[in-house]
């Protein structure tokens, strides 16, 4: 009897070879302790053991968080998932002042173009989200939103903010008597939107990166959008792999991030991808 089968399954496999009396074939009867072993309880052991290799299954397998759209409610998770999120990437944090970046990065998508927000939902826990804008017309620049959060939040009276606001202004100035290219926004109407994605390093490798993009990119399609764009960082080699895989490409030059360290302290440059629907 195979080891694995439990006393129900055993019982009910139970069977004995009798011989004929008066013939050398055989035939197959039912041991006599298997046809006193009921039929309903028979049943009942059985729905037992299905239930619990289903909720086995289940706790091996975990269900994928879901992705829905942004609500109001989701404001204060969204802020804490922005300063947690990103974890693992050659760079987790620009300046170290999450208020001032999340000016840059979140507050702006929160308030131009909240429909076009994404979250990934594990059980009422955010544990990704992707900001998008369809239009660049809809909401200020990069750069704009970077002198605003500077500007308002004092960045240069903050030590690390302003240590690396100073290192992006000698990087500039080296890079302009160098004739280098400069990194900067991609304004091009084949690809007008973009979009950031950011996930806790829980929630990597479960498919949540993909489920948010892929909704993404269904809604460009749904909307007519000619393509969409993203930049990320050369050293940032999951990422690149990951928006590769689902049909960016790499696009223009790779130029150094003005202020951006490594963690080993060195440069750091900006990846430019399109997708084009």
């Amino acid at each position: 009897m195979a080891a694995w089968l439990t006393p129900a399954a055993a019982a009910m496999s139970r069977t004995v070879v009798r011989a004929h009396p008066r013939s050398r074939r055989h035939r197959i009867a039912p041991s006599s302790r298997s046809s006193r072993f009921p039929m309903a309880a028979r049943y009942r052991c059985l729905t037992v053991w299905f239930n619990r290799m289903v909720k086995n299954s289940a706790t091996l397998r975990p269900m994928s968080p879901q992705v829905r759209p942004y609500r109001e409610s989701d404001l204060a998770a969204l802020r804490e998932l922005f300063v947690r999120a990103g974890e693992g990437a050659p760079t987790a944090s620009l300046w170290g002042h999450p208020p001032s970046e999340a000016a840059i990065y979140l507050d702006p998508y929160v308030e131009h173009v909240p429909g076009s927000l994404l979250v990934a939902d594990d059980g009422g826990t955010l544990v990704g989200y992707l900001t998008g804008c369809p239009d660049p017309s809809r909401m200020p620049g990069e750069g704009e939103r970077m002198e605003r959060a500077v500007r308002e939040h004092r960045l240069y009276a903050r030590a690390r903010p302003a240590a690396f606001l100073a290192r992006a202004v000698l990087d500039q100035v080296r890079g302009g008597l160098r004739q280098e290219a400069r990194a900067g926004e991609l304004a091009d109407p084949r690809w007008p939107a973009h979009l950031h994605v950011n996930l806790l390093g829980s929630a990597q490798g479960r498919g949540v990166g993909s489920a948010l993009l892929r909704s993404w990119l269904d809604r460009l399609r749904a909307a007519g959008s000619p393509g969409c764009h993203l930049q990320t960082l050369v050293e940032n080699d999951r990422a690149v792999r990951f928006f590769t895989r689902h049909g960016f490409v790499a696009h223009g030059p790779t130029p150094p991030v003005p202020g951006l360290r490594g963690p080993g302290g060195g440069r750091l440059h900006q990846q430019t991808m399109v997708w084009s629907r």
